[in-house]
């Protein structure tokens, strides 16, 4: 199985939550994706708070080094404008940065690694974990 890990998944890792490390160390690092949509949600908060930046961005770098960095691209794009028309039709649309990661998900075959499943289950096709539960 390969993983992408949503932006509040990384959140938990750097507060120290022991089932999300657990789970990191037993997978393959090859294995586990961030998107890049995710990287730019981290870099923002990071920027807010640059007294805190100064803490966590060596773990987030340290982390980020050993899995793969996942570009969103013009595949990625046309999966999110289908999706999204879908969630509009549907009556059950997203934030737009979580329809960027759901896509990627979807499109590269991955289980999205979130504590955000209220909102991702309303995503059809996507296959989810929750590695605080």
């Amino acid at each position: 199985m390969k993983y992408l890990l949503d932006t509040c998944t990384i959140s938990h890792f750097v507060k120290g939550h022991p089932s999300i490390s657990k789970q990191l160390k037993s997978c393959r690092p090859e294995l586990i994706s961030i998107s890049s949509i995710s990287v730019m949600e981290i870099e923002f908060g990071l920027a807010l708070n640059l007294e805190r930046a100064k803490i966590i961005n060596p773990i987030i770098e340290t982390l980020l080094s050993k899995i793969h960095i996942l570009a969103f691209e013009k595949a990625d794009a046309e999966v999110a404008g289908n999706l999204r028309g879908h969630l509009k039709k549907a009556g059950t649309p997203i934030g737009p940065y979580d329809l960027l990661i759901a896509s990627q998900a979807i499109h590269h075959g991955l289980i999205l690694v979130t504590q955000n499943t209220k909102e991702f289950s309303m995503v059809p096709v996507l296959t989810l974990e929750d590695w605080l539960a």
